[in-house]
């Protein structure tokens, strides 16, 4: 997964340096004199209308490219969440054996944090992708991207260190020892 993430935004750097740099037009009119006593006026620039500077192409490629990045994070957030709800329920089966299991609770509450933020930031991605390719200045919108992107692995990455350290700390748990009863008879005076 890590080479994926690295290759993405290299692909979409080499993309956005071969768009055009938008310039912005004036929408003053403009009179001009001509001879003694004869004006013209020339009539007043369109408004300058931002349309997106990503050729289709350029956009269609984008658009796949940022939606498989996305489809691989929610595969390896799903996968992880499954990782998750397994240790759980072990953690619940050696707690009725008897074994204190609170410190690999506590990591795998964190782990359950880190996946919901992941899978809150993936359901909001694609519509930063949408604005990213449709803008006018694309180079701009994929630093935000970008972000999002990296951000969002980052919180995958934490989320799988947490669930390591869940399942260091179950393996580590000893059962406590059984109190014994003694079994001697009570002593007898003579």
């Amino acid at each position: 997964m890590k080479r994926y993430c690295l290759l993405f935004p290299v692909i979409l750097c080499s993309l956005l340096l071969q768009i055009p740099s938008a310039t912005a037009q004036t929408t003053t009119a403009s009179t001009t004199v001509t001879a003694p006593g004869t004006t013209t006026v020339t009539p007043p620039r369109r408004p300058f209308i931002a349309e997106p500077t990503l050729q289709r192409i350029a956009q269609t490629r984008l658009t796949n490219l940022a939606a498989n990045m996305s489809n691989r994070m929610d595969s390896a957030v799903a996968r992880l969440q499954n990782v998750t709800d397994r240790l759980s329920s072990r953690l619940t089966k050696m707690e009725a054996e008897g074994k204190d299991v609170s410190a690999a609770r506590t990591e795998l509450a964190l782990a359950q944090t880190k996946l919901d933020e992941a899978k809150r930031r993936l359901a909001t991605i694609d519509t930063e992708v949408n604005a990213f390719v449709g803008s006018a200045t694309p180079r701009e919108n994929w630093v935000n991207l970008r972000n999002t992107y990296l951000t969002t692995r980052e919180v995958i990455v934490a989320a799988h260190q947490s669930i390591l350290a869940t399942i260091n700390l179950a393996q580590n748990t000893t059962v406590p020892a059984p109190e014994t009863v003694s079994t001697s008879s009570p002593a007898t005076n003579n």
